[in-house]
């Protein structure tokens, strides 16, 4: 569904009041992590049967610099880091209702079949929890066999 850029911010901030986690952004980091995303088309509103948002995701394509920065320094994007590299980002999930795993499955079989994305597991202060991989349907696993072991790369 094609929004206007005024629908697009009131979804997504409608949905952001509705999850535990994202409700209590200030401004500027709704600006840095929500409105950017917006514009520069790089987001994905979930809706449901009645056509109620139910959900979002956020990526970028970040270069080195900002991945590094992002990782080892736990930083923040910036507006220029959204389209400034080859490294794509599934930034946020919006699931207040529990729709996470139906988005990530959405993105890697429809929007990025031929991509492989990583994305951050934060804890509650915002720190690096985890580090996720993500694969798109078209992305094949090597396997490779060796005497009584196998290893998935």
């Amino acid at each position: 569904m094609k929004m206007d850029f005024e629908t697009s911010l009131g979804m997504c901030m409608w949905l952001m009041s509705q999850s535990d986690y994202h409700r209590n952004w200030d401004m500027a980091t709704f600006d840095a992590e929500i409105t950017a995303a917006i514009l520069n088309s790089q987001y994905r509103i979930y809706f449901d049967e009645q056509n109620n948002p139910i959900g979002l995701a956020t990526w970028a394509w970040i270069s080195d610099e900002c991945r590094h920065h992002l990782i080892e320094e736990q930083g923040a994007l910036e507006f220029d880091d959204w389209k400034s590299g080859e490294h794509l980002l599934f930034n946020d999930y919006i699931a207040p209702w529990g729709h996470a795993k139906a988005i990530l499955k959405d993105l890697r079989i429809n929007v990025f079949p031929d991509e492989t994305a990583f994305s951050l597991g934060r804890n509650s202060d915002g720190s690096i929890r985890k580090i996720y991989t993500w694969k798109g349907i078209n992305i094949k696993q090597r396997v490779i066999t060796l005497p009584d072991t196998v290893l998935q790369i």
